[in-house]
């Protein structure tokens, strides 16, 4: 039982070094309705978690992997019929 634990304890800790937080600028939005086709979008993606979007803030934040490339995160979002101007990852 032990084994088990530290084994599931060790996957979970590996998997939190690898997410990343991502803030993301975006031009467009205006209701909630915009929220939700971008929101929709990014979890599409099987890459982002966590997702929160503002249309008033015009902005975007979510958490992800190390495999989601920016052009993935364009893409969402531009497919969404909005266009990203700012990505940061911390």
């Amino acid at each position: 039982m032990k084994i088990i634990l530290s084994t599931i304890a060790a996957s979970l800790i590996s998997f939190s070094a690898l997410a990343a937080q991502v803030s993301l600028k975006i031009e467009g939005m205006s209701c909630g309705m915009c929220e939700g086709k971008i929101t929709e979008n990014l979890k599409k993606t099987g890459k982002c978690s966590n997702i929160s979007v503002s249309a008033k803030e015009k902005k975007a934040t979510f958490e992800t992997s190390a495999e989601l490339t920016d052009s993935e995160i364009k893409k969402a979002v531009s497919d969404a019929g909005y266009k990203v101007t700012e990505i940061s990852r911390n």
